[in-house]
């Protein structure tokens, strides 16, 4: 969905069936976007500056992606992954501000981008860069919970800033 603004109502849903979305512009999802990937892929391609409220309810059928392509601010809050929510990948995007959480096996994870930025955000768990090429850059303070896995084939972590980590 493109366009100069638009906003998906409370009551609203946008259903995705086995194709890709891409939220870019000035977008608000209030309502529900349900993706439904049970005979294909179906992804959400989230773009632009939007913050968490922006995001509003995603469910997920069967085999979906959820990508942050553009720049979310936390504005403080938090970004909790869990069974509900489903994993996210950051391709291209920045993330900043506030806090992410990781349980129930979902997890962030770094597509081969060297535009991925973790800005003034605290990794609540280990940094994990598994994947061929994943690539995340911190700066601000952006911080993890001790210890950064890099096992992907060619991943990289990059500090924009001086940064102690321990």
């Amino acid at each position: 969905l493109s366009s100069t603004r638009w906003t998906n109502e409370a009551t609203g849903t946008i259903r995705v069936d086995n194709a890709t979305a891409r939220f870019q512009d000035d977008w608000s999802n209030q309502g529900t976007v349900e993706l439904d990937g049970t005979t294909g892929t179906a992804n959400l391609e989230l773009g632009s500056s939007f913050t968490l409220s922006d995001v509003g309810t995603i469910t997920r059928t069967g085999d979906t992606n959820v990508f942050i392509e553009g720049d979310l601010d936390l504005e403080g809050g938090t970004l909790a992954l869990n069974a509900a929510t489903g994993s996210y990948t950051l391709n291209g995007g920045i993330i900043r501000n506030g806090t992410i959480t990781e349980a129930d096996g979902s997890i962030l994870s770094f597509a081969n981008n060297n535009s991925n930025r973790l800005d003034a955000v605290s990794l609540a768990q280990p940094l994990n860069l598994l994947d061929f090429r994943s690539r995340v850059r911190l700066l601000n303070g952006a911080d993890f919970d001790s210890t950064a896995n890099i096992s992907g084939n060619s991943a990289a972590l990059g500090v924009e800033e001086t940064t102690t980590l321990t």
